[in-house]
């Protein structure tokens, strides 16, 4: 019986998509960006639209530079379900969007950015696995 168990358990584990990662918050990674450089990665964070795109922030965190990061979606992403749904609803309405994602992390190299913001770190979305309505709290207020 433990054989059956062990042989199915390894099973599981060749089968488990590979660059899964659990969700980190984008100041955390950003915190250690050149090691995520180029890897998948699964933030949390803050989704905003801008004139010419958009773009993920943490805005609790205080990383110099600021936690910012350029959103662009990979050529292979095709995404239709009630988590893009919520996504474009508010942000269509300019709502800041609670979202976690799944993509690769990019680092800028010497004088260059990323977006309009030529922000110096860019994440290229594979796909969005949450999104919910932002809600700002005040520094005195306790969070939920």
């Amino acid at each position: 019986m433990k054989t059956l168990v062990f042989f199915l358990g390894l099973a599981l584990l060749e089968t488990a998509p590979q660059g899964t990662s659990q969700t980190e918050s984008l100041c955390t990674v950003l915190a250690d960006a050149a090691l995520h450089d180029g890897s998948v990665v699964t933030v949390e964070g803050v989704y905003l639209r801008v004139p010419h795109g958009s773009i993920i922030t943490a805005p609790d965190c205080s990383l110099s530079p600021r936690a910012v990061a350029n959103v662009r979606l990979a050529a292979d992403f095709r995404q239709k379900d009630r988590v893009m749904k919520t996504l474009w609803s508010l942000t269509e309405k300019q709502k800041p969007v609670k979202v976690v994602l799944k993509g690769t992390l990019h680092v800028a190299k010497k004088e260059q950015g990323f977006g309009q913001g030529v922000e110096p770190y860019e994440i290229e979305v594979v796909k969005y696995l949450a999104a919910e309505p932002y809600i700002e709290h005040s520094p005195d207020q306790p969070k939920p």
